[in-house]
């Protein structure tokens, strides 16, 4: 059963930890470092080359690469370089958007920290969410 589905009281058992006077400092510290930051684990970085190959996994590129294809075998090379242009051009726009994207999703990941407010032994503190 998980926490959220338990009573108060079953809670506080389990964790073993006094409503009134709240964990001691040294046994916060040992939970820490036993099961860790309380904090949302983030995906692993995309790695640039990444994120151009993903431009180029679209139906309509696919599309588009066939008619270029086309052009080239009928020898039309001026509509087969405006194609190719058109493609590489589509490649550059999304990977430039998609890697600001992925910046500013980093930025506000690192900008909201959270604080609660903890009882450790028997003293309210206001910690980095992470602490907890």
């Amino acid at each position: 059963m998980d926490a959220y589905q338990l009573k108060q009281q079953e809670i506080l058992e389990q964790f073993s930890t006094d409503p009134g006077k709240g964990l001691v400092a040294e046994d916060a510290q040992r939970r820490l470092e036993e099961h860790g930051p309380n904090e949302i684990s983030s995906s692993r970085r995309v790695s640039p080359l990444m994120i151009l190959l993903h431009q180029f996994k679209s139906p309509v590129v696919y599309l588009l690469l066939l008619a270029m294809g086309l052009s080239m075998f009928f020898k039309e090379w001026l509509d087969a370089t405006a194609i190719a242009v058109v493609i590489l051009l589509n490649a550059v726009i999304g990977f430039i958007m998609e890697s600001q994207a992925e910046r500013s999703m980093e930025a506000l990941q690192k900008m909201t920290s959270q604080s609660a407010r903890v009882l450790r032994g028997v003293r309210m503190q206001e910690i980095p969410s992470a602490g907890i």
